[in-house]
């Protein structure tokens, strides 16, 4: 019985490949980093905006799943070559696991506007160029929201009261 799917087989697997692809160039990019002021920047979120640019949102989305899966089975794709599951759980968890949500909702946000194929990225005008820097900010607001939100938790504890005697 034939499978009833919008996406030839064949689309799929070169969108998973792709998938593939990005989340292996992701945990690369996770190894570039640059600091301003003392607060040091990697290059993954570049390779997220490039995903959700080039590849549909629910593969755009995917290919942060599979990074996030590299990392779980502790393969050091986080930066700082960190891997493992304490990695999806610590400070920069949520940073993390924003990830594909980003992606998502970057490559909506900007098919939606340009009705763009990766085809078409080199033909924009500046004002594309604008709007797209736009969601490409508003895209990535979640993950710095939920990011911080989690950092702090870990970073803003309250000290344990003294245990020494007076």
């Amino acid at each position: 019985m034939p499978q009833e799917n919008s996406e030839p087989r064949r689309e799929r697997l070169v969108y998973t490949t792709l998938s593939a692809l990005f989340a292996a160039l992701t945990a690369v990019f996770a190894q570039v980093k640059f600091y301003l002021g003392p607060v040091p920047y990697t290059m993954q979120n570049f390779m997220i905006m490039l995903a959700a640019l080039v590849l549909k949102p629910k593969y755009a989305a995917l290919s942060q799943v599979m990074y996030l899966a590299l990392i779980g089975f502790g393969v050091p794709a986080a930066a700082g070559f960190k891997g493992g599951p304490q990695v999806l759980v610590g400070y920069t968890a949520g940073y993390l696991w924003m990830f594909p949500v980003s992606c998502y909702v970057m490559s909506y946000l900007s098919r939606k506007y340009a009705k763009l194929s990766s085809e078409e990225l080199l033909r924009l005008s500046l004002k594309d160029i604008v709007s797209l820097l736009t969601i490409s900010f508003i895209s990535v607001l979640p993950i710095y929201f939920v990011g911080f939100l989690v950092f702090s938790h870990y970073t803003l504890q309250p000290t344990a009261p003294s245990t020494r005697l007076s």
